[in-house]
């Protein structure tokens, strides 16, 4: 038996688009090398790159668990 989908059969495609925004984050200056060494000691670039990444795996695990985020 063929997979169905009651959108192909009415000539529509889902299109998933992952929109991106850039946020910024005020914190004191020493809290941030603080927090931007320790980051860094885990092999991370910077501490916006760590932010990136701990979000993709966030949304990924939301795909994959069949949730669907609120961005």
């Amino acid at each position: 038996m063929a997979f169905s989908n009651p959108l192909m059969e009415k000539n529509i495609i889902e299109i998933d688009v992952r929109v991106v925004k850039v946020v910024t984050f005020k914190v004191p200056k020493d809290l941030y090398e603080e927090v931007e060494r320790a980051v860094m000691e885990h092999g991370f670039y910077n501490i916006s790159e760590f932010i990136k990444r701990a979000l993709d795996e966030y949304i990924n695990y939301l795909e994959n668990s069949n949730l669907t985020p609120k961005l």
